[in-house]
């Protein structure tokens, strides 16, 4: 496909030099008159100068005989554009891409034409990292903690929609983040009731690209809609209202906003939570209405967009007094799922209230679309060791089989499942409002209510030994509503599990 791809580019590069006309006369001139001997190209920034400073032989002819023109196309035919009249380059990109290049280098006395095709990336310098959203002084303030590729964070860019695009504000009275991915690039989904509203931002230079409005099928929100959250798989999106209504849109490639939102919301259903993993092929939301778990078929293609009803598996397995999820029952509510791989299989883990009780369920769920059923097996459930420090504000965050971290009040702790134990990780000065962990589940990020951002190291060896290692600190961000991680690209986020 790149060939392809590329084949097409550089004829249409050639085809934007047509307007050089080529008046020369080749039986008297040399046209290899300038010989490119140097061209030392490397890969672009977005941001920053992208230079490049061929060195040419011009032979017999003078410097000024030469006129200078570069070009680039970018792979997906979007952009394409005259870089420079220059014999050096020196340009900076706002797109990324996988790009191809030409310098033309024009005789002015013949109108001979000597060229240079050549390929090169522009990364954005926001690829990877934490993203942390936050109210501060009633402005919606998103920041971005950039992580290197030895998985350090290298920079930290505050209120980095403020600072490339003042006076323009991102927004007001912010909720949460979301993100999704096309073949090339992430947007970041800036939930918000204030300002222009929820908005989606190009997740390689911060810019804003539609509010989500434009997203349904016509332009406007269903009355009365006003967003919670949203949820991307690979093929279905889900976007969830204040009042529990639940709209989708059903991807047909990986192109951002290939499709609309339709305006016919889930029928019989109050929807106020929803998990999703890329690893699985649904994504889960919690009927309040209802009380009770439901799917929406993501994978396979052919059944994308079919609902799913949580049963228990006629075959057994399931321990007594293993809570329902097709009912719930009065008096129980869902505070939390989360969800992780082991091999092949997904488990998943569940924090109920049962009256004045916390419980923890972990269970597996076998699909089978035909008739629409999520069936439940292995499912166990015992009171949460947690009981006396939770509350239903408390925030929560799964990094896999052996730890369920959460923060309550100023402390963070974790249950270890092996020991059966809660254990404190680390104290603040502010309260947790927000937990979130990076790509390979060995550092958490800590949101508090002062305004103070952490990331800390929680590897086996830093949790064994007792003591909080904190890999970096942000103070003065407002208070933080939200923290994602930022993967960069389709495959990263794709590949976890």
């Amino acid at each position: 496909m790149k060939t392809k791809i590329a084949i097409f580019s550089i004829f249409t590069l050639f085809a934007f030099s047509s307007c050089l006309e080529d008046k020369g006369n080749y039986d008297l001139v040399d046209l290899e008159n300038v010989t490119i001997t140097s061209f030392v190209k490397g890969n672009a920034t977005i941001g920053e100068p992208y230079i490049i400073k061929p060195v040419l032989d011009y032979k017999e002819a003078s410097e000024d005989d030469f006129e200078y023109f570069w070009y680039a196309n970018r792979s997906d035919y979007k952009t394409s554009d005259t870089l420079s009249y220059e014999k050096d380059l020196s340009y900076v990109f706002t797109k990324s891409g996988w790009y191809i290049g030409v310098f033309q280098i024009k005789n002015k006395k013949t109108g001979g034409i000597t060229s240079k095709v050549f390929t090169f990336d522009v990364y954005s310098q926001y690829q990877k990292g934490w993203l942390v959203l936050s109210d501060k002084n009633g402005v919606s303030t998103l920041s971005y903690a950039r992580v290197n590729s030895d998985n350090i964070i290298d920079k930290t860019f505050t209120d980095i929609y403020g600072t490339i695009y003042a006076p323009d504000k991102l927004g007001a009275a912010p909720i949460t983040l979301g993100r999704h991915y096309s073949n090339q690039a992430d947007q970041i989904l800036v939930v918000q009731d204030g300002g222009s509203g929820t908005v989606e931002l190009d997740g390689t230079s911060f810019e804003k690209v539609i509010t989500t409005d434009k997203e349904f099928v016509d332009g406007i929100y269903p009355s009365g809609f006003s967003p919670l959250k949203a949820e991307y798989g690979e093929r279905i999106e889900v976007i969830i209202g204040k009042d529990g209504r639940a709209y989708t849109r059903i991807r047909t490639n990986r192109i951002f906003q290939s499709t609309r939102y339709s305006t016919t919301s889930l029928g019989n259903a109050r929807i106020t939570q929803t998990h999703y993993r890329p690893a699985l092929d649904f994504i889960l939301l919690y009927d309040e209405q209802n009380n009770r778990i439901l799917g929406i078929q993501d994978l396979p293609q052919s059944y994308t967009g079919k609902i799913l009803y949580a049963k228990m598996d006629p075959q057994g397995g399931n321990e007594d007094g293993f809570t329902d999820l097709a009912n719930m029952g009065n008096g129980t509510k869902l505070i939390y799922t989360g969800s992780y791989s082991s091999g092949s299989i997904d488990y998943f883990i569940q924090i109920l209230k049962k009256e004045d009780k916390y419980r923890i369920q972990k269970f597996r769920l076998r699909s089978e679309t035909a008739v629409q059923s999520l069936y439940v097996i292995e499912g166990t459930e015992a009171d949460f060791k947690g009981n006396g420090l939770v509350s239903d504000q408390t925030q929560y965050f799964l990094t896999g089989g052996l730890y369920l971290f959460f923060g309550e009040g100023n402390r963070l702790y974790y249950y270890d499942f092996n020991l059966n134990q809660i254990k404190t990780y680390a104290s603040f000065s502010g309260n947790v409002t927000t937990l979130e962990s990076n790509s390979s589940k060995d550092q958490i990020g800590v949101g508090l209510d002062n305004g103070e951002f952490y990331v800390f190291d929680v590897t086996n060896e830093v949790l064994a030994s007792g003591t909080p290692s904190t890999l970096h600190k942000v103070e003065n961000l407002g208070k933080i509503v939200d923290i994602q991680f930022k993967y960069g690209n389709y495959s990263d986020f794709y590949s976890q599990n």
